[in-house]
């Protein structure tokens, strides 16, 4: 099990020609089985918990940490390390 998306220091632009409300990165945690949520954690704050291994988080200025906490059975079993970005 692992973070796959994003890399740790990845940056991601803005795009300014595009609607803000199209963009977003998608975070992905590998190796999740059946039956698996993920709970997504930003700059420490929740965005809820998720089925599956997938998030697609709307894009926001500035440098963010994000984390997974993958559940089975309502129990975390797996935390992932804190991994920083920037969107530019």
């Amino acid at each position: 099990v692992r973070l796959r998306q994003p890399v740790a220091g990845l940056q991601i632009a803005i795009d300014p020609r595009l609607p803000r409300d199209k963009q977003a990165v998608e975070f992905i945690v590998q190796g999740t089985a059946d039956g698996d949520s993920t709970e997504w954690r930003v700059d420490g704050q929740s965005l809820g918990v998720h089925p599956g291994g997938r998030y697609l988080w709307p894009l926001r200025r500035g440098r963010h940490v994000v984390q997974a906490l993958l559940q089975r059975d309502r129990r975390v079993y797996y935390r992932s390390p804190e991994v920083g970005y920037w969107v530019k």
